[in-house]
C-alpha cells in the first residue's frame, strides 16, 4: 500500500487537528510542517516526528511531499 506524505502549512491549533487526522489514516503520515514562527513549527514537528520549516517555499522543496494541507 502506498504511503501518502503530507505537508502542513501553519502550525497553530487547527494544524494539530489536521496532523491527528492524518496520523489516523493508515497509509498517510505527516512528513513536514511550516510556520513563520519557527518555534511553533518545531513544536508541531516534535509532536508528530516530522521536519519543521519557517516558510512554505522551503517546505515545498521536499520532493517526497504528496499532499499539502493548509491550516
Amino acid at each position: 500500500m502506498r504511503v501518502w506524505d503530507f505537508g502542513i502549512v501553519g502550525a497553530g491549533l487547527i494544524a494539530d487537528f489536521h496532523a491527528r487526522a492524518i496520523k489516523d489514516i493508515p497509509n498517510a503520515k505527516v512528513l513536514a510542517c511550516c510556520d513563520p514562527v519557527m518555534e511553533k513549527a518545531k513544536k508541531l514537528a516534535d509532536k508528530y516526528d516530522c521536519k519543521a520549516f519557517a516558510s512554505y517555499d522551503e517546505m515545498l522543496k521536499v520532493k517526497e511531499i504528496d499532499v499539502v494541507t493548509i491550516a
